[in-house]
């Protein structure tokens, strides 16, 4: 669980999420794709709940000794289906 304070910035927050779930810290390839997916509006916990989906997914697909989930645009996929699952339950809320 990533323990931030509540006034965390989105990139914070998902860089954060990556480190924890890869054990790595990001790189700036890694960093472009986050700020791509923060000016697609990525909900930050749309992007927390995949990563980590995707990180455990891979260690257990992978061959042993080999990196499980190395770079950020290898869950694109299964952010795309997140967001898809997750834009019709948020759909006509209101901000308020």
């Amino acid at each position: 669980m990533v323990l931030l304070p509540e006034t965390v910035g989105w990139m914070e927050f998902v860089a954060a999420t990556w480190q924890e779930a890869t054990g790595r810290a990001p790189s700036a390839l890694d960093v472009d794709t986050f700020s791509r997916w923060h000016r697609l509006g990525v909900p930050a916990g749309v992007v927390r709940d995949v990563l980590f989906a995707e990180a455990e997914r891979r260690r257990y697909d992978t061959r042993p000794g080999e990196p499980a989930l190395t770079k950020a645009w290898q869950c694109e996929r299964a952010l795309s289906v997140a967001c898809a699952k997750h834009r019709p339950l948020t759909a006509g809320r209101g901000g308020a």
